[in-house]
């Protein structure tokens, strides 16, 4: 019995050493967990409810394509990289036209086409 309440003493100061000497530390903690918390909630509602912009109506990432609003912003002289992240990703097909044209087809057959030349959106 002695043995056991000199273990836990023993093991009960270690805590105490550890919490006493670093209180700082435990506050910083505690808060950080407090704010991840948070952040984990808010980001359930989300998931949760979706707004209009995210309900499941409107297309997937590698579907913008879908999206007639996407191809309304293209632009001419938009760079390849631009046109990828506003349709999704990579065309279906891409058609070379000459050495510095090309026609970039989504959704093909079918779908809709953008035309490059020297690697920007010219029509």
């Amino acid at each position: 019995m002695n043995q056991t309440f000199a273990l836990c003493l023993a093991i009960a100061g270690t805590v105490l050493f550890f919490v006493a000497a670093s209180p700082a530390q435990a506050t910083s903690l505690e808060s950080r967990v407090v704010e991840l918390e948070q952040r984990v909630s808010e980001l359930e509602t989300k998931i949760a409810s979706p707004t209009s912009s995210e309900s499941s109506e409107r297309p997937l990432f590698g579907e913008k394509w879908k999206d007639i609003a996407n191809w309304r912003k293209l632009q001419i002289g938009m760079t390849q990289v631009h046109v990828r992240q506003l349709m999704g990703g990579e065309p279906d097909k891409i058609a070379r036209i000459s050495s510095d044209s090309e026609i970039w087809y989504f959704g093909y057959p079918g779908g809709g086409r953008i035309e490059l030349r020297d690697g920007r959106v010219e029509s």
